[in-house]
């Protein structure tokens, strides 16, 4: 009953079910009235009790349905009739005590048949036959039962049976609805499953083509700055290869070695704002030279410094040129203040400088650039960073990174 209970409460709402269950009620309580007066007439004051009790409870039914939508009252107020009329039946003895039994029993076997059998006509035709047996002369042949009771108990039969049929009605259709709303919300889901998964993939694909064209822009532009430099062609590209090999062996993510690649592609952006004479000048710079170069750093984190989306890009490109112990540029920052992506770079950045022809002298071999990353461990380059670039050094036998 529980269980029915919840399920008419989801849908007492519906405005037919509401409008069919206030009839039945309004039929009810008319016929509660009608047993009423008969009873009342025969001076019999067990029934007329009963009768009256019948038409109050069908009344507030009718009540609770017309003025609060409260599809539960009519439910309860069907339970409380049947035992109500079991219990008075039995408190007057006699055959009409025993009669109680079919009054109960019926409408439970019928509301039990409609529930799971579809010849639901068996139960109607049965009440029929009560009906036809005691109001026809046929009634003649029935012994040991009082006349108000064969007049009375069809009435009690029919009316219990339209409230038993009532209650499967509203069983069934509710039943019926809430197959429909899971199907309904079976379909929703699977519609906007399939949405999520088609705006997933279009995210997916747009943050791609975002994610190439920053690459290729990046590129770009290292190639623009590399290009001021005739002695570091390639520099910016091959220093964010190695910064990605490093941070691959430090175990990074995907989204790491992605945001590494593009922040050491441009780490050295700001010189473009550095005169070609001294960038491209073969002998020993002077020490207002030397200052000036020390400066692409700053110019470069101004230069880029309103980018957002990938802040890893500025901290490359600004402390890329500070040392473990904080005799670097431009701020001169000491030991793990130094961001992880800026410790990187540098070693990235030294390897390449030092296995590139420069201006000023030919490339090292790889030995003596292995010999110097090592020997910086500690004052010029973090542990960590440049253990791992040592490791790619060694796993390359024929020194084909510097090409």
């Amino acid at each position: 009953m529980e269980i029915v209970l919840l399920n008419i409460k989801i849908f007492e709402d519906d405005e037919h079910t509401l409008f069919i269950t206030r009839i039945i009620s309004a039929g009810l309580m008319s016929l509660g009235i009608v047993m009423t007066v008969l009873c009342f007439l025969e001076h019999n004051i067990v029934f007329t009790v009963i009768s009256s009790t019948y038409g109050l409870m069908s009344f507030i039914s009718y009540l609770a349905i017309k003025n609060f939508h409260n599809l539960t009252v009519f439910l309860i107020s069907g339970v409380i009739l049947i035992y109500g009329l079991l219990i008075s039946f039995i408190l007057t003895g006699g055959t009409e005590g025993f009669g109680i039994l079919w009054v109960v029993l019926y409408p439970l076997l019928f509301l039990y048949l409609l529930a799971f059998i579809p010849y639901t006509f068996i139960c109607l035709s049965c009440t029929f036959i009560i009906m036809i047996t005691m109001w026809t002369p046929l009634r003649n042949h029935i012994y040991n039962f009082k006349p108000s009771f064969m007049t009375r108990f069809p009435l009690l039969i029919l009316c219990e049976v339209i409230f038993a049929i009532a209650i499967k009605n509203i069983i069934a259709k509710t039943e019926r609805k809430r197959k429909e709303a899971i199907k309904e919300l079976i379909n929703l889901k699977e519609g906007l499953e399939k949405t999520v998964r088609q705006r997933t993939a279009e995210v997916q694909e747009e943050q791609k083509k975002s994610s190439n064209l920053m690459i290729e822009l990046a590129t770009s532009l290292a190639a623009t700055i590399d290009a001021k430099d005739k002695y570091t062609s390639g520099h910016s590209k091959r220093v964010a290869e190695y910064s990605k090999m490093i941070a691959e062996k430090m175990g990074k993510n995907k989204s790491y070695l992605e945001n590494i690649y593009l922040a050491a592609l441009l780490h050295d952006i700001g010189k473009i704002g550095i005169p070609d004479e001294i960038i491209n000048k073969k002998s020993k710079l002077t020490k207002e030279e030397y200052e000036i170069i020390k400066q692409h750093p700053v110019i470069g984190y101004e230069i880029l410094q309103n980018i957002k989306t990938v802040p890893e890009i500025v901290i490359g490109v600004r402390w890329h040129h500070e040392r473990y112990d904080g005799k670097g540029y431009p701020d001169g920052l000491y030991g793990r203040d130094i961001p992880e992506y800026a410790q990187i770079i540098s070693v990235a950045d030294a390897y390449d400088a030092m296995t590139s022809n420069r201006s000023y002298r030919p490339l090292m071999t790889q030995d003596a650039a292995r010999s110097q990353i090592e020997e910086g461990i500690g004052s010029q380059f973090s542990k960590i960073p440049a253990e791992c670039m040592l490791s790619i050094i060694d796993a390359d036998k024929d020194f084909k990174l510097h090409e």
